[in-house]
C-alpha cells in the first residue's frame, strides 16, 4: 500500500470520526486557528520591531538627549522645539530624528 492511499484513508477515517463528534471537531478546528493566529500576530510584531532593519543610516551613533531639571531633580525629555534649536545650532544633529521617550514612573 502506497504513501497517498495511506494518507487518504487517514483523512476518510478522521473526516468520519469528525462527523460523529462535531464539539470535538470545532473545539480542534479553533485550537487550530487560534494557534495559528498568534503564533502569526507575534511573529509580525517581532519582525516589525527587531528583525527590520532602522531606516536610519547609523543608529549605533543615537544617543540620548535630556534637559537636567534641577527643581525636579531628575532629567526630563527634550521637547521637539528645543531639539530643533540644538540641531539648528551644532553640526552634530544635523540628521538625528527626534524620537521622544516616553516612561513610566
Amino acid at each position: 500500500m502506497g504513501l497517498f492511499t495511506r494518507l487518504l484513508r487517514d483523512f476518510r477515517y478522521a473526516c468520519r470520526s469528525w462527523r460523529r463528534s462535531p464539539g470535538l471537531a470545532a473545539a480542534a478546528i479553533a485550537t487550530l486557528a487560534l494557534g495559528i493566529g498568534a503564533n502569526t500576530a507575534i511573529f509580525n510584531v517581532l519582525e516589525g520591531v527587531i528583525l527590520d532593519p532602522l531606516p536610519y543610516h547609523s543608529p549605533i551613533g543615537w544617543l540620548w538627549v535630556a534637559l537636567y531639571n534641577r527643581t525636579l531633580g531628575y532629567p526630563t525629555n527634550l521637547s521637539y522645539p528645543d531639539f530643533l534649536d540644538w540641531r539648528r545650532s551644532s553640526r552634530s544633529f544635523d540628521q538625528s530624528p527626534h524620537l521622544p521617550m516616553r516612561a513610566s514612573i
